[in-house]
């Protein structure tokens, strides 16, 4: 009974972490959006330029959540994870002290960046923690968060933007942040590993999560996005059918 207990509590910390991190990501795009005009008024920048604050962070979370998975299946899962929740959170407490412009699109990097690693590890790591008969509610759950991420994130973004400006938006994202650093590092213990099931399910909830950011895109940017994508897919099935 004690160890049944034990392996429901390390669920829940998996499942709680992987929910968070999913709100924090999506609401981190979805909520900074509306600060464009903001960003690009305080920065003194064109409104081509204030653009890459979107391209930036959607084309490195497109582009390096393969390679970051395909690490993640090498090494570990967990630590890819935990390392993207740390790197993501970093970006979002050092945007909030940005002075210039080139620093604040260096910071969206880094959050793309973050927001990539655990695109590519949350999905792999709940279906490695959960047997197969929960593993359709637990992913549910994800999702749910994910959704509710999108679409609080422009209610609230909007309201902090006109009420304190885009740096409030950062800060609430950084909270969340150090809320699932708390839930990753502390909390959380590594969870029972099931190789070989990660890169299809990651593979087709990154590209969702992504596909609503190219309506944001423009023309070559569209394009290049669209590459991204389409090399991600290409290099999922060589290392699917290598790993087979």
């Amino acid at each position: 009974m004690s160890s049944n207990n034990d392996q429901r509590r390390k669920q829940n910390n998996t499942l709680a972490a992987a929910v968070v991190t999913s709100f924090m990501t999506t609401l981190n795009s979805s909520a900074l959006n509306l600060s464009i005009p903001g960003i690009g008024s305080d920065f003194g920048v064109s409104a081509q330029a204030v653009g890459w604050v979107v391209t930036i962070y959607a084309l490195a979370s497109v582009a390096l959540s393969l390679p970051f998975g395909r690490l993640a299946d090498l090494t570990s899962r967990v630590k890819v994870m935990r390392l993207g929740v740390l790197v993501f959170t970093a970006g979002c407490v050092s945007a909030v002290f940005a002075v210039n412009f080139s620093f604040f699109i260096t910071m969206r990097l880094v959050q793309g960046t973050g927001a990539a690693m655990i695109f590519s590890t949350s999905s792999a790591v709940l279906i490695g923690a959960f047997p197969a008969s929960d593993r359709g509610r637990v992913l549910g759950l994800s999702v749910c968060a994910t959704y509710i991420g999108l679409s609080t994130g422009p209610v609230v973004g909007g309201f902090l933007n006109s009420m304190y400006g885009w740096r409030s938006v950062l800060v609430l994202v950084s909270a969340v942040g150090l809320a699932s650093l708390y839930m990753a590092w502390l909390r959380w213990r590594k969870p029972p590993s099931c190789p070989g099931d990660g890169l299809a399910v990651l593979s087709t909830v990154q590209c969702r999560s992504c596909i609503a950011d190219v309506r944001n895109l423009r023309d070559w940017k569209r394009r290049a996005f669209t590459r991204a994508l389409c090399s991600r897919s290409y290099y999922t099935c060589y290392f699917l059918k290598a790993a087979a």
